[in-house]
């Protein structure tokens, strides 16, 4: 049986319909959304690349101006350091209205101590229990306070409690430290030249 032209172009277009949606269908579709999906994982990495580079960056202005802002502020008393840890809360009790007290826990020094970064490069670590009661509002000031402040300290425990359900007061129980220069010798050693 022999097909008219009409029936044949209608064939063909038939054919040529679906050979371009098995096409699209397959191979251009997967190709289209395996592109989307790397493009969306490529801004993703990108932005986490970004952060990274931002957190190296602080670090490496944090690594170049700790040890001269220590040897600037005079630090090499291991006393010094805890008095300006002390001031330091005390002015962020004024300014964010918390009840702060803080108790003066140990003091390890660099030489032979544990296997912490501070005491490694032969600084000396003054820590401090700090607790404090508050507003949500408050702590969030102290935290940010803490990050944001010049002197070096660390966190090293963190418990926040709620006294009562239903109002607006925490208590947190912070371990700080801060650094404190090593003795002359070490500090010597470590800067280049006599402190």
């Amino acid at each position: 049986m022999a097909l008219t032209q009409r029936e044949r172009k209608i064939a063909i277009g038939l054919g040529a319909a679906l050979g371009a949606y098995l096409l699209w269908s397959y191979p251009v579709s997967g190709y289209i959304s395996s592109r989307s999906e790397a493009k969306d994982k490529i801004a993703e990495l990108q932005t986490k690349l970004d952060e990274a580079d931002v957190l190296a960056a602080r670090r490496d202005k944090l690594e170049n101006t700790t040890l001269p802002f220590l040897v600037q502020a005079g630090l090499a008393d291991p006393s010094m350091a805890d008095s300006m840890l002390s001031h330091m809360l005390s002015s962020y009790s004024r300014d964010t209205g918390l009840t702060i007290s803080a108790s003066r826990t140990d003091q390890s020094s660099g030489v032979g101590a544990s296997n912490n970064s501070a005491a490694a490069k032969g600084f000396k670590e003054v820590k401090a229990q700090v607790t404090a009661k508050g507003s949500q509002a408050g702590l969030t000031w102290l935290f940010w306070r803490l990050e944001t402040t010049q002197v070096p300290i660390r966190i090293g425990e963190l418990s926040v409690t709620v006294p009562k359900e239903g109002q607006d007061i925490l208590n947190v129980q912070l371990g700080i430290s801060t650094l404190a220069l090593p003795p002359e010798g070490l500090a010597q050693d470590i800067t280049g030249k006599k402190p």
